[in-house]
């Protein structure tokens, strides 16, 4: 009898365990490969428990809510990340602001959040109407690698007389680190970040300028080959049932 229940309990736990694999097997029948750029907090990063960050995040809630599994990819920069893009590498890249030529290489979503790009400094903030009064005064700003600030900035660093004084830094950790030993005089970054910077550094000098860079909506850019119009249609409305969670989770995170 001892020896029959015995039997009995190591069949039903095993069964249970089938199951259990089952169920796991079923949740990631299929997964997707997200491409982040570890050093851009708190929108991206790594951390011991692995991809974290405010759009780390939303991804990992959208694309759950599809069904599908995410497998995070470290990239070092947002070309590097465009360019693993085209590769086939990755099969989404986070928070991209439209251009025609990243159209050119993916299937935009539909916006997820904003971004709200500023000047920050270590010098006290002054009224200002556009980026090239600053440009005049021979100054140089430190930007993201492959990031797109807009179309004045795009056009101020397409210019002979200003190239040069746009310095492509990848990492924000790296560019406020040379904007508080004077390499740099100003850096562009999304306010989130610039606010987090400046906290978790101890940057307390770092300001923030009022003058609007650039404010626009970020997507995910999703891999041609990986998905369907039809996919990307249920992606939308995923994105769109979830924009109250995901505008809350978006002011947690300005608030620091």
């Amino acid at each position: 009898m001892r020896i029959t229940t015995y039997i009995f309990k190591f069949i039903i736990a095993t069964l249970l365990l089938c199951v259990s694999f089952v169920n796991i097997a079923k949740e990631c029948i299929d997964s997707v490969k997200v491409g982040f750029v570890v050093e851009w907090p708190p929108l991206t990063m790594l951390t011991a428990s692995g991809a974290d960050g405010l759009d780390v995040n939303i991804a990992k809630m959208v694309f759950k809510q599809w069904g599908q599994c995410t497998f995070f990819v470290k990239l070092p920069s947002s070309a590097r990340s465009f360019n693993e893009l085209e590769r086939g590498s990755v099969d989404v890249v986070l928070m991209t602001s439209y251009t025609k030529e990243r159209a050119k290489l993916g299937l935009y979503s539909a916006p997820y959040r904003t971004e709200k790009m500023r000047l920050f400094s270590i010098n006290s903030p002054v009224n200002i109407t556009s980026l090239e009064q600053i440009l005049t005064q021979n100054i140089r700003i430190g930007v993201s690698l492959g990031s797109y600030y807009g179309e004045e900035v795009k056009d101020l660093a397409n210019q002979d007389k200003y190239q040069e004084q746009f310095i492509a830094i990848a990492s924000i950790k790296r560019r406020a680190e040379l904007l508080a030993i004077g390499r740099v005089d100003y850096i562009i970054e999304d306010k989130i970040t610039g606010q987090y910077i400046a906290s978790k550094l101890a940057l307390d000098k770092l300001k923030v300028w009022p003058y609007q860079v650039h404010d626009n909506d970020v997507h995910f850019l999703l891999r041609k080959e990986r998905f369907t119009l039809e996919q990307i249609e249920e992606i939308n409305y995923i994105i769109k049932s979830l924009k109250p969670k995901i505008d809350e989770l978006v002011e947690r995170y300005e608030q620091g």
